[in-house]
């Protein structure tokens, strides 16, 4: 991905990039895609505990969820999901840095 993708990169490209990736990345068991407000109820709270200790509440997902949509150019939460049960499996946060360095690059 990093060599095809090298050089001065807009914020707006690296979603496009992402939504690239993750269509690349999916098959015919899982789809790898942004996380939706419906994955409360898909199965994601379930997956933090193998992280951390976690008891997320609707309320609290929803307030982030909120949030983190004001830095989706930035921040994206992908999550995997099993095409056969609906239910998200996997998660893991994509972040875009914006540099100084390197001809103020981004770098994810």
């Amino acid at each position: 991905i990093r060599d095809r993708y090298m050089g001065m990169l807009s914020t707006e490209d690296c979603g496009r990039i992402t939504e690239e990736v993750l269509k690349e990345a999916s098959s015919e068991q899982y789809v790898y895609r942004t996380l939706k407000m419906a994955d409360y109820d898909n199965g994601y709270p379930e997956l933090l505990p193998q992280l951390t200790t976690s008891s997320l509440t609707r309320e609290v997902f929803v307030r982030r969820f909120n949030e983190l949509l004001k830095y989706q150019d930035l921040i994206q939460t992908l999550v995997c999901e099993d095409k056969e049960t609906g239910k998200v499996v996997g998660t893991v946060r994509f972040f875009v840095e914006p540099k100084y360095i390197h001809n103020a690059c981004l770098l994810y």
